[in-house]
This record gives structure tokens, sequence and C-alpha cells, in this order.
């Protein structure tokens, strides 16, 4: 009878067979090799016994010399003491030792050296009856490369039971151990990936009992993992619709029946442990086994508290940004470009500006294509996000009138760096670009006449610079007595003498490429292809339009001092030909000025006759009264002469105060009295101006000034005033008052030398009036 006993590794568990049978040589064999399927014997302890009652056949020594050959593990043999004593082919490929090299040779000589001590102690172990089973430990190739083996050892006892050496069986398990290592750092990784993860994880098995949770998922349900395993989905993960209120279906139940992923509603809450509500989003997937049964399920989760928290701030900026886009005063547009030109959005603004409703604005190919040839330049570049530069475009409005819009473009690209859509604002730009156009006309060209300003002159001068054999003319013009008229009549006189020397130009220029107002009285005009002779005729027929202007209308007479010259560029300097032109001009201005002035004086006192500031006849009944007073205060003939001038002119500037206020029945202002009262200065600059006057320009101006200095315009009094002044005051009075005026009757002489006596000592000289009075009186 043979016994054996042996321990085979199946799936990490020894299992212990006992076989009695007798057997033949092959059935043995067989039994071998169905407990060892993989080859790898652990450990056989084979003891032959003779059993008196079976009679049985003793199994020979060729059957253990095949399991020995036939196994992949190494087994070897020693002596007590550690040296080998056989080898076989298994422990030859093992460690590179044939049996020849190691037989004889001590085991220690396949122990590393930090294993010695260990294996010491193994020996020990085995040799006092213990048998060591798979122990994990180190070995030595005969190459020097240790590897991991599993150990058994046990001890062989001779017939009477006493150790006659060492059985040894090594199998290599350096790829088991490196299996089961990765194993170890499979898991470790996905429990670290589980805890890193942000999102919640939950398993269950296939009954929806709860398997697994990560911290994620501990701190979002507030169940520790510990307390949730084995608890029902459904009991640790309560979610409610948060508009019904109502409990939301399992999507673990679903996923593990319908076999499919789910994905939670957005409206879902999930009600803690505690009680709290968190808004969650996610899916459920169902777990499969590698023959493809469903054996669990898998939820990951977030909470979309910030989330929605993002949308609502999100939604909420939009609706302020679509407030703000229908509320704003410019034209908000969006267009895409592609797959095709489209308006996409066009604020409210689009009516204000256009007259087009946005809707009827989306169809107009006309401002799609503008807007895409803007882009052009973009659409050819790289990826940028420059916002394009403005441009601007004349579009028309639904009533027909023109209108200026400034467009300002954005390019959005997609993520290839294509452009895909327009985003703009366009600007209702009308009243600038009528300003911009107004400024560029005003920076041109003259405000008061229209025609061209110094600027331009001087731009059209540059522009021919460089130019050579061509005829050029030039005609300079100034108005003569500008000065005395704004002095007098007040500069609104002044501009419209001006406008009309500029109608009078422009109308005998004609032939000009440029006239221009070139100062304040000074006008010039240049014509290319004019020689001296076509100048000098024209400038005849400026003389000649002079003329009939004034023979219309002498109300004020308009002069002009002309000048011209001409030459050809390249031989003369055009800078030349034009000083030339203006030494003429200020030869003949010089030459004019004496009859200018006279023409002047005489209009502005045929102006202050016309107005009915003196009546027919009177300022000769003035001269008069004068010659005879200052005969009988026996002054001389010059000083006689100068007062009779200023007896006919002290009230010249009159002529310069408004008609409204000669003719206003109602009492005049302080304002107005104070403009009257100016006449007396306006008087004295205009015969400042004029040689025949100017030797009575500082009377003109004080001939208001009245004995005890309740006068004007300086509150002179007694002698201070002028002599000359003070005779005027009494004789203009006192014909005034001898004569009708509008207002009242004329007085009897009785009455105005009594008028006049009573007022002497405050408005007249006291001395000169009893003089004026016994004038009269001696002459009856």
């Amino acid at each position: 009878m043979i016994i054996m006993q042996h321990r085979h590794r199946i799936s990490g568990a020894f299992v212990e067979t006992s076989n009695t049978t007798t057997r033949t040589r092959n059935d043995f064999i067989r039994a071998i090799r169905k407990a060892f399927p993989s080859g790898g014997l652990t450990m056989a302890v084979i003891q032959a016994k003779d059993n008196n009652n079976d009679n049985s056949e003793r199994i020979d020594e060729s059957l253990l010399a095949s399991i020995v050959r036939f196994t992949s593990d190494a087994i070897y043999s020693t002596t007590p003491a550690g040296i080998i004593t056989s080898w076989n082919a298994g422990a030859e490929h093992m460690y590179g030792y044939n049996a020849t090299e190691i037989v004889g040779k001590p085991v220690f000589q396949l122990i590393p050296a930090e294993k010695a001590d260990e294996f010491a102690e193994l020996l020990k172990r085995v040799c006092n009856g213990e048998q060591i089973n798979d122990f994990a430990t180190l070995k030595v190739r005969k190459d020097g490369l240790t590897m991991d083996v599993a150990l058994t050892m046990a001890i062989i006892p001779d017939a009477d039971g006493n150790t006659c050496g060492l059985s040894c069986i090594t199998r290599d398990i350096t790829v088991e151990k490196h299996m089961i290592q990765q194993i170890h750092a499979e898991n470790e990784l996905l429990a670290v990936t589980l805890a890193s993860i942000g999102d919640g994880v939950v398993a269950t098995d296939a009954s929806g009992r709860i398997a697994l949770m990560n911290g994620a998922a501990e701190s979002l349900t507030e169940w520790r993992r510990e307390d949730s395993e084995g608890r029902p989905f459904s009991e640790v993960f309560r979610v409610l619709d948060e508009y019904t209120r109502e409990p939301a279906e399992s999507p673990i139940e679903k996923a593990i029946l319908e076999g499919s992923t789910i994905t939670i509603p957005r409206n879902n809450v999930l009600i803690t442990r505690t009680g709290l509500e968190r808004p969650i989003s996610d899916s459920v997937a169902p777990i499969r086994s590698r023959d493809g049964r469903i054996v669990g399920a898998v939820l990951v989760f977030r909470d979309v508290t910030e989330e929605r928290r993002r949308e609502q701030a999100l939604a909420e900026s939009e609706a302020r940004f679509r407030h703000l886009a229908e509320n704003a005063a410019d034209i908000i547009f969006r267009v895409r470009i592609s797959p095709e030109l489209s308006f996409e959005y066009i604020s409210p603004a689009a009516f204000t500006i256009t007259g087009y409703h946005p809707h009827e604005l989306s169809r107009s190919m006309q401002l799609l294509t503008y807007i895409k040839i803007l882009m052009e330049p973009e659409l050819e570049k790289e990826f940028s996000n420059a916002i394009v530069q403005p441009y601007m475009m004349q579009w028309k409005h639904k009533d027909s009138h023109p209108i200026w819009l400034e467009f300002r473009l954005t390019p959005i690209y997609d993520s290839g760096g294509k452009i895909t859509v327009i985003e703009g604002i366009a600007r209702d730009f009308t009243e600038r670009r009528i300003m911009e156009q107004r400024l560029e006309y005003l920076s041109m060209h003259d405000s008061l006449t229209g025609m061209y300003n110094r600027a331009s002159y001087e731009q059209f001068i540059t522009s021919l610079a460089g130019e050579h054999n061509k005829l050029v003319g030039v005609i300079v013009c100034d108005v003569d007595g500008l000065k005395i008229i704004n002095d007098s009549l007040g500069h609104a006189a002044g501009d419209q003498l001006i406008k009309t020397a500029a109608e009078l130009l422009t109308a005998s220029l004609k032939q000009a490429d440029l006239v221009a107002r070139t100062g304040g009285d000074e006008f010039a005009a240049i014509m290319i292809g004019l020689g001296e002779d076509e100048i000098y005729q024209i400038c005849r027929n400026i003389r000649q339009a002079v003329e009939e202007a004034n023979l219309q209308d002498s109300s004020i007479p308009i002069s002009l001092s002309l000048g011209y010259s001409a030459g050809v560029l390249g031989t003369r300097n055009l800078k030349t030909i034009i000083r030339e032109a203006d030494d003429f001009m200020y030869r003949e201005k010089f030459r004019r000025r004496p009859e200018t002035r006279k023409k002047i004086i005489q209009t502005l006192m045929k102006n202050v006759e016309n107005r009915g500031l003196a009546g027919k006849g009177q300022s000769e009944n003035i001269r008069k009264l004068v010659s005879a007073f200052c005969q009988e205060l026996q002054l001389s003939e010059k000083m006689t002469a100068d007062i009779e001038l200023l007896a006919k002119f002290h009230d010249i500037g009159n002529s310069g105060v408004p008609d409204d206020l000669f003719h206003k029945h109602e009492p005049l202002t302080a304002e107005e009295i104070e403009e009257m009262r100016r006449h007396c200065e306006k008087g004295y600059r205009i015969a400042k101006a004029s040689p025949e006057l100017s030797a009575i320009a500082e009377w003109i101006n004080k001939h208001h000034e009245c004995w005890d200095g309740s006068g004007y315009p300086f509150g002179l009094e007694g002698e201070a005033i002028p002599q000359p002044c003070r005779i005027v005051a009494i004789i203009e009075a006192f014909d005034a008052m001898i004569n009708d005026r509008p207002y009242r009757e004329a007085m009897t002489l009785t009455e105005a030398i009594a008028e006049l006596e009573s007022k002497a000592g405050t408005q007249f000289d006291p001395e000169l009036v009893t003089a004026f009075v016994n004038m009269f009186k001696s002459k009856g």
C-alpha cells in the first residue's frame, strides 16, 4: 500500500488530498498530473511503507525519478549539514547550475548574504521537525541575479525514522510577486484617484446597496462610508424635484434595470443626512463583469450650487446687457459670416437712427455686404482679438435724407482662428460729421464772406512752388476807410461793407483760380494763364462795378484800392509778383486816402441828417449863430472856423448809434442811455481818423460836459471844459428851443433866453450865457 500525502496551491489556498488506493505506475503518474495540473509541485512527501495486510507492490524508484524530472520546480536535497546531494532539471533551469557544478557544494551558495541568517534559522527549524511551506525569500542564481522564490523544506527520514537529509523545493515567484505588487499599486492608485476626485462617487451592488463611497461623496451627502455601506441607495442618496418637491426616481435602479447611462435632471436636489439641500448634476452608469453581467452601478455627481449661482448671475448679466442694448442710443448688432451672411441681432436704436425697424434692416444685403467688405483685411489675417478701427459710412435714412454712421467692428473667431461672427456698434455720426465738414470748410474759408481764407491762399501759393513756364497774374485789393466805418457806424456796418466788397470781387473775378480774403480788409486773387494786360482789364472792370454799386446804394460808399502784377513762374518768383501787386495797391491807397475819407465823412453827415437829427437849414442857422457869438467874444478867425466845424460835426458819432434808439418813444433804459452817450467817443475816433477833423477831435469828445460837472463822458466842470464846447452847448440848446421838434412846439425868444438863464451855472457857463443874452438884447 502506498500512502501519498500532498498539498497543491490553487488560487492562493492549499488543498490537502490523501490517496490510499493501490495503483499501477501509470495510474500513479496520472494521479500526480491531476493533482498538479500546472506542473507546479509545491511539496511531495512520499513515504513507502510495507503493509502486510495489502501485500501491495512497492513503487519503484523510477516512478519517483519520473515525478522529480517532470516538475518545473527546483527540487534538490541536502545533508542535515546543508551539503547539496541531489539536483533536478528544474533546479538546473532555475539556478543556472548543472548537477555536476552544484552537487557536493553547500546550499548557502544559493543564499544571498543578507538572507544567510534567515536560512540558517530555517534549517534549524526543519531539523527540529518543523515543515516549512511556501516561505517567501530570495535566492541567488549562478549569474549573480537574485530572484523571489517560495521555499518548501522537509526532513528526509531513513527506514528507522531518523533524519538522513533535507528535501527542498523552490518555486520562482518573481512574476507572481510582480503581479501582486502591480495589483496593490493599481488598488492604491484607484483609492487615491477616488479620494482625489472632486466629484462624488458612489458604487452599489446589483441589489442597489451601497458598496463604495469616496470622500467627496461623504462630504456632499454627510454620510460616512462605514455608515453607508450595505444600506439601500435611496436611504443615503435622497433626491427631490426642486420644483414639485416630490421624490425623484432612483437613478441607480433605472441604470441597473435599463442597462444604460442615466443623466440626472438639472432640477434635482440632494437632501443631505442633516437635511441640507444641494442642487446636483451628473450621471449613473451600470457596472458590468467581464462576461457582461450587470453587477452594480456607479454614480458620479457634483454640487452645482456655485454653477447655479454663476448661471443666475450670467442670466442677470445678460438681462442687464440686453436692457442696455435695447435702450442704447447706438445700434448694436451681430452678423454671422458663415455658413450664411446674416444678421443675428440688431438693437431697436436702428429705427431711431435709420428709420428702419430692425427686421427691415436685417434684410439689407447692402449693409451686410458693406460690413463684410470692411472686414476683408481681418478675414485674411491670422487669429487676432483686436477691435477693427472705426469706419465711416454714409447711409440713406428711410425718409431719404443722408446720415453718417460710424462702425466699430469686433471679429469673433472659432477654434481654428477663422472669423465666424462680427459684433459691432453703429453710431449716428451725422451731426458730428456735419460739424467736421463745417470745421473743415471754415478752416479753408472765411466765415463772413464764404470766400477762401488766408490758409487756402497760402496753400495755393505753396502748390505752385516748383512750377515752370506758367503765366500767373495776381490782384490784391484793400477796402478803404473800414476803420472809420467800424468806429462810427459799428462793426455790423463794417462787416456789411466787407461782404459787399466780396460780392463785387467774386462777380468780377470769375476767371480767377482762387479769390480769397487774406486779412481784415484785404483780398487777393490768383489767375493762371493771364498776363498783365488781361489783369489790368479785370481791375478796370472791378472799379466800374464799384462805381455802379455806389450809384445804386450810397448809404455806405465802398472804395477799393487795387494793385496787380503778372509774370512767368520759373522766370520770376510768385512771392515777388505778389509783393509787386501789394506795392502797387498801397501806392494807390495812399493817393486815394484823402478823397476816400472825405466821401466817408460826407456820408456820415448825410446819415445824421437823414435820421432827422438836424432840421432842414438848421446846420446853417447854427453856423451863423456861432459866427456871430465868436465875433461878440472877439475870438480869432481860426478859432471861429474851428468852432463852426465843431458845431457842424460834434454829433457825427451819432451815425453809429442804432436807429431804434433815436426813434424810441418810451424812456430809454440805463443800458440804452449808456449806448447813446458813447456817440461822443465814436465821434472822437472818427475825427482822429480824419485829417480835416483831427483838430477838433478832443472837443467832440467833451461837447456834452456840463459847467457843474454833471455832464459826460468825463464829468468835467467849470473852465476845465474847453471853451468851444461851452459855446456850442449854449448855441445848440438855444437853436433847439426856438425850433419845432416832433415832441413839442418851438419856444419864443423870450422863453428860450429865460431857459438859458435858468441853467446858467449848472448846465452852461454863466458868463457865456450872459454874453450870449446881451448879444441878442443889443441887437434888439
